[in-house]
């Protein structure tokens, strides 16, 4: 699989990544989920993907034991492992943000521990907070994990521009990891290009529609306070949108013999101004199915096609 520079620091990551995001604030986790997470991640790693993606919330915690399992046999220098910080998951009933310098330094300690590994190569705040204090306690406290060689590069998600800007003030991004859709295109205008014209390279998230994914782990039904996870992983976006953009584009996918998804996924990799798309699965199928798009070249006709079904449906 074809191999991408991330930033300015010598970072290469893979055009696809791997994410363990499908154990969000899933508990318990059983073994049959074990047993078959293990092997969709040593699919990923046959398949060429060298970028794994997580986060101490994820299944909380259990999703680090697991990749650190999956990826055992792999030597450490091969891989790239990236987390993201910031949300406090100790009581699930009441999830808290977290950014004291103290809490950061902490919630890296327990991920290096059940991750297995020395270092953590890219790690990121899942967004900022709103105190300009606080804001510069995090990229001090990154910058001294960095020195120490906890963690190899800074990156950051969710951040708009006016945010990016003013931590570059403070900082040196390597990567900025942000929604993008058929239907979720609100970085197109300005981020996109923003972060571009600063080597800041953006790995793109949530390349299909997540509402029902998130109904399908529970959260919508869960005992917990998932109004922060519903938030950030769906940005409160409008289903039908999604739907009938994905209705449009199935004659498209059908006549190439594909899926939709990996129409979508190849759709987005078009785009110059994306680094890398991140992928999730629970099973070997899917992930297999979702790795064959960084295959799929689209043509000018296509492309044209669906920017104008996006035009009609969403306006961006």
């Amino acid at each position: 699989m074809q191999k991408r520079r991330a930033g300015n620091e010598g970072l290469e990551i893979t055009s696809l990544g791997y994410s363990m995001w499908f154990m969000l604030m899933k508990e318990p986790w059983r073994i049959q989920d074990d047993i078959a997470m293990l092997k969709t991640i040593h699919v990923a790693i046959e398949s060429g993907i060298n970028w794994f993606d997580t986060s101490s919330l994820y299944g909380f915690g259990h999703a680090e034991n697991l990749l650190a399992r999956g990826i055992s046999h792999v030597s450490r220098d091969k891989l790239i492992i990236s987390s993201k910080f910031g949300i406090d998951w100790q009581n699930p009933d009441k999830l808290q943000l977290s950014f004291s310098p103290e809490a950061i330094r902490s919630e890296l300690e327990n991920s290096l521990r059940r991750l297995e590994t020395d270092y953590i190569d890219l790690y990121q705040p899942y967004f900022l907070p709103p105190s300009d204090h606080q804001v510069e306690d995090i990229w001090s406290e990154l910058h001294k994990l960095k020195q120490e060689g906890k963690i190899r590069h800074i990156g950051a998600a969710n951040l708009d521009v006016a945010q990016i800007r003013s931590t570059l003030s403070l900082t040196t991004l390597q990567t900025m990891q942000l929604p993008y859709s058929l239907s979720y295109r609100d970085i197109q205008e300005e981020s996109l290009p923003f972060c571009a014209e600063n080597e800041i390279s953006v790995l793109a998230y949530s390349p299909v529609l997540l509402y029902y994914i998130l109904v399908k782990l529970g959260i919508e039904k869960s005992k917990y306070n998932h109004d922060l996870i519903r938030s950030m992983f769906t940005h409160n976006e409008d289903p039908s949108a999604s739907l009938v953009l994905n209705k449009q584009i199935e004659p498209l996918a059908r006549e190439r013999g594909i899926t939709i998804s990996q129409l979508t996924v190849a759709w987005i990799l078009s785009f110059k101004e994306i680094t890398s798309v991140l992928i999730t699965a629970k099973n070997m199928k899917q992930v297999e199915s979702l790795i064959a798009a960084a295959d799929i070249q689209l043509n000018n006709d296509e492309l044209t096609t669906i920017g104008g079904f996006i035009a009609e449906t969403v306006g961006i």
